[in-house]
This record gives structure tokens, sequence and C-alpha cells, in this order.
């Protein structure tokens, strides 16, 4: 049975950072964060290490839509991703987190 959680720390610390840049579309890309996640956490029983992975990567995988002001989104959303691990020295994680929010449309399964 997977739990639906309204509020959960990490996603709220992360995204009272972008409240600001955000705007009027804040309450709304949160709402979908917590949608998406919430379906990663159904699809998967996830370690403490992958939820905050799956965390990290929900509330950067598409914020360069509103950062960079354009619909080619990944690469900004991946390099703001990249300096949230940097500064809270989660470095080992960057290279699954980018690949997390790159291939987020995708459909199939993503091979190592």
């Amino acid at each position: 049975m997977t739990i639906i959680e309204e509020r959960i720390p990490l996603l709220e610390e992360i995204f009272g950072t972008w409240e600001n840049e955000l705007g009027s579309d804040y309450e709304g890309y949160k709402n979908h964060v917590y949608q998406m996640i919430h379906f990663c956490f159904a699809l998967h029983a996830c370690t403490d290490e992958e939820r905050k992975k799956i965390i990290i990567a929900g509330c950067f995988h598409d914020l360069g839509i509103w950062t960079n002001s354009t619909i080619d989104y990944l690469p900004p959303s991946i390099a703001l991703a990249k300096k949230y691990v940097q500064q809270n020295n989660l470095e080992q994680w960057a290279h699954e987190i980018e690949l997390m929010i790159d291939q987020h449309h995708k459909i199939r399964k993503y091979q190592w």
C-alpha cells in the first residue's frame, strides 16, 4: 500500500528557495512534483537514499522553464540540480540525478 504524503520536508525545503522565482506558478509546480514523486514511490519500494534522490530530481526536473524562460528546460534544470547536490555535499548522486531529469519523459525502462 502506498501512502500519500501531504508534506515532505526535503521537498518543502528545496521549494522554499524557489517561491519568488516561480511566482504564481509556485503552488502548481510544487503540486506537480508531489504527484510525480508519489508515482515513483508507488512504482518502486524505495530506500531512504533512493527517496532523497527522487525528491531532489523531482524538485528540479522542470525548473529551467522558469529560471531560463525556455521550453528547452532540461539543460538548465540539470545545472540547477547539479549546483544543489554540490552545495549539499551529494556530488556522488549528481550523475544519477542528472539521468533522472534528462530521461523523465522516457516511456520505457532506462538501461544503464
